[in-house]
């Protein structure tokens, strides 16, 4: 994973943790986790969790924490200690 893909994946997560709160909209919820187009915001959500933002807002909320969860860090064996 790229550094530039974990960053998107981190803004959509944080983006989908704030779903519940219904004051924020798209473009306002785009805004929160620093995105200043909403359009490139609505493609990373979709992209990010396979669903567009409404779609992700009619599942249960542990669900789409689940499909936006950051992808498990590589583990490289480590050299023991001398």
């Amino acid at each position: 994973m790229t550094i530039r893909s974990y960053h998107i994946n981190v803004r959509v997560l944080e983006a989908v943790k704030l779903l519940p709160d219904r004051r924020f909209d798209g473009r306002s919820l785009a805004a929160a986790v620093g995105y200043r187009s909403h359009k490139n915001f609505y493609r990373a959500v979709r992209t990010v969790t396979g669903l567009s933002l409404s779609e992700l807002r009619k599942i249960p909320h542990a669900e789409a924490l689940e499909r936006a969860r950051l992808p498990k860090p590589c583990e490289f064996p480590r050299p023991p200690l001398s």
